[in-house]
């Protein structure tokens, strides 16, 4: 199961994007390419615009072409030692 991280900024359409990110991650895995991201939009019939965010941006970018999504994401061993945190 993947954990979002609540504390990441999710800028407009909270929801929608954090849904994109956990069919990304789910799909593709933490670091997607572009052509990964244009193939997922042509097989769930959605727009570019849904993931400008994440194209446009230098925030997650990871390399030429590539995308970090692990900031947005808790790792499975840090989501049981961060909720304790919180608690």
């Amino acid at each position: 199961m993947i954990k979002l991280n609540n504390n990441a900024k999710w800028g407009r359409n909270p929801a929608e994007r954090q849904a994109l990110v956990t069919e990304l991650v789910g799909a593709y895995g933490a670091i997607v390419t572009r052509p990964q991201v244009l193939q997922f939009l042509k097989a769930t019939n959605r727009t570019v615009n849904s993931v400008s965010w994440l194209l446009n941006g230098t925030v997650y970018r990871a390399g030429r072409g590539q995308y970090s999504l692990n900031t947005l994401i808790l790792p499975e061993d840090n989501s049981v030692t961060q909720a304790s945190a919180g608690a």
